[in-house]
């Protein structure tokens, strides 16, 4: 109806553009700031509780897959632990099953009263939605040192949104497996210091295609049926 004004040179351009470059990093910028301000995962540190211990050391958290999820669009998983955040590569969610590649490695603001916010969030045309979050006390999974298992995800009204199995591996400064962990953080970090998806941010579909290369080659596989390392 509209596909001869793909003709007219400045209606083709407004037509065509993707917007998204415009929407998905407002998107970003206002997630971050109610992280900041509002949610009560962004209150942690002495600043907020001045009992609150640096506990040192260095976490791994993998997001590994997800079940009785919703699906809409494609999807991500968001990471957060204190000021720092990572994301992962868009899956396609056919199966209501989807197999997430997120692992992240974090070495800072590890305080007894910071608390991790895992978000599973849907991949729009133009603007992102949040379909569900958990929070994990970083305490907690210090104490265990390693964990694996499901985590159940709600939604901003409280309701159930589905679950997603997450790995943790935690090792304190001075541990003896604390040096073998610390390199593979080093090794998954770039040039500038930081892990390679965490530059994925606004989700560039070069680097996604290059990141999936990445995984691609990677000797350590994730088990198609089982989800597992």
């Amino acid at each position: 109806m509209v596909a001869f004004l793909y003709y007219i040179p400045i209606v083709k351009t407004v037509l065509s553009w993707d917007y998204s470059l415009v929407i998905r990093p407002l998107f970003n910028a206002w997630d971050d700031f109610l992280y900041r301000n509002y949610r009560q995962t962004g209150c942690f540190g002495p600043l907020w509780s001045p009992d609150a211990q640096d506990l040192g050391g260095t976490l791994c958290l993998e997001v590994i897959k997800g079940r009785d999820i919703s699906q809409k669009f494609s999807q991500y998983i968001h990471i957060r632990v204190g000021h720092d955040s990572d994301h992962s590569a868009t899956v396609t969610n056919s199966d209501n099953e989807p197999r997430f590649r997120a692992k992240s490695y974090f070495t800072q603001e590890l305080f007894s009263n910071t608390l991790v916010e895992i978000s599973l969030v849907n991949d729009g045309l133009y603007r992102d939605s949040v379909v569900g979050r958990v929070t994990v006390p970083v305490k907690e999974l210090c104490d265990v040192r390693t964990f694996h298992g499901w985590l159940a995800l709600e939604d901003a009204g409280g309701d159930a949104a589905g679950f997603v199995y997450v790995a943790s591996k935690y090792r304190a400064l001075g541990d003896g497996e604390h040096d073998a962990l610390r390199a593979e953080a080093c090794a998954a970090c770039g040039a500038e210091g930081e892990q390679w998806l965490r530059k994925e941010r606004g989700r560039s579909q070069k680097r996604i295609k290059i990141r999936e290369l990445i995984d691609s080659e990677d000797t350590q596989d994730v088990d198609k049926d089982t989800g597992e390392v």
